[in-house]
């Protein structure tokens, strides 16, 4: 078989099939014990955001901040020429444990709920 004509084959199935993406529904627990923990999950999942967002807003600042003073020793280093500075240059923090849906997942399926991943065409 001709590797041109499979290849627009396997195009061809590839685009009849379809896009798929995982999509996950969340089935709260039936009890007024597991919503009222549910709502609590809740709760705590908007202050992770918040922090989060606010952390986010703090390590934008700090590194604008850590930025301007690298420019500074830059334009100082090359006017002096004063090459025994060092000036470190700023890296960009990424948050990492502000994982708030994982955190909310984990507290959801401790009340009683159940996640159920459901494949969908795009």
């Amino acid at each position: 078989m001709n590797k041109y004509l499979l290849l627009g084959l396997t195009s061809a199935s590839f685009f009849i099939n379809g896009c798929t993406y995982t999509d996950y529904q969340h089935i709260e627990p039936q009890s007024r014990g597991g919503k009222m923990c549910v709502a609590d999950c809740e709760y705590e999942r908007q202050v992770c955001l918040s922090q989060k967002q606010r952390a986010e807003q703090d390590n934008r600042r700090q590194y604008e901040d850590d930025m301007n003073y690298y420019e500074r020793c830059i334009q100082r280093q090359s006017r002096e020429q004063d090459w025994s500075v060092t000036c470190p240059r700023p890296t960009k923090e990424f948050l990492q444990g502000y994982d708030c849906k994982r955190i909310y997942d984990t507290c959801f399926t401790a009340c009683g709920g159940q996640i159920r991943a459901v494949e969908r065409e795009m």
